[in-house]
């Protein structure tokens, strides 16, 4: 199967202790050996930053940093976002899908999933 690179665990474990980005996007390297990352977003980035790191004819990974409102009190969670378009070929399709289980597996704590 595709291997997790380390940096995409680091992105992860920066993401959940210090908050340094507001999301990052992770795709499959070109070997389709290894998950890399893709892309990282500022702390202050906003979501429509965020929706346009995904391509339209390609899949790919993400976690978004989101904040919410619980009674009253001000939380966050890292949501894991599965990206896989109409428009992506049935190959990436196919990595990307048997591969998400090895990337969610590394990002300990993630608790909701988007696809």
């Amino acid at each position: 199967g595709v291997s997790v690179g380390e940096a995409c665990v680091k992105i992860y474990e920066e993401m959940k202790m210090s908050r340094k980005y507001k999301y990052a996007t992770f795709r499959v390297n070109e070997d389709l050996t290894e998950i890399i990352p893709d892309a990282v977003g500022e702390p202050d980035a906003d979501f429509e930053e965020f929706v346009s790191k995904f391509p339209e004819k390609d899949a790919r990974y993400g976690i978004l940093d989101v904040d919410y409102e619980d009674d009253g009190c001000a939380k966050s969670r890292i949501v894991f976002i599965f990206w896989s378009p109409d428009g992506a070929p049935i190959r990436s399709k196919m990595v990307y899908a048997s591969s998400k289980e090895s990337l969610r597996r590394q990002f300990a704590g993630i608790m909701t999933e988007v696809q």
